[in-house]
């Protein structure tokens, strides 16, 4: 898989672009796991666990190591039903690394 640097500079700035766009989603499914977190119920936590391993994805996908790692933490608690307290941490935590600008290069 070639480096980010050797990527066509027109194809980063249409990825940049989808980025930005997606921005309005992520926030709406960031919401979902908020409440989630809050209202316990079988059902919500599985759509909170798709959710989050969406998020996950979109982030891996966009080069967003930390994001994908945390999304991928809060997967793993809404599958386990036993959600620790840090869980709205880590949503937090998610939606400030989800806010960083295109491309992370942390």
């Amino acid at each position: 898989m070639p480096s980010r640097q050797a990527i066509d500079p027109e194809l980063e700035a249409a990825f940049a672009r989808f980025w930005e766009a997606d921005r309005p989603s992520q926030s709406a499914r960031i919401a979902l796991l908020r409440q989630a977190a809050g209202d316990r119920g079988a059902a919500l936590d599985d759509e909170a666990a798709r959710v989050a391993h969406g998020l996950g994805g979109v982030a891996a996908m966009y080069g967003f190591a930390t994001a994908r790692g945390i999304a991928f933490e809060i997967e793993q608690r809404f599958r386990q039903g036993g959600l620790a307290p840090d869980l709205t941490i880590l949503i937090d935590q998610l939606q400030s690394a989800l806010a960083a600008p295109y491309p992370d290069r942390a």
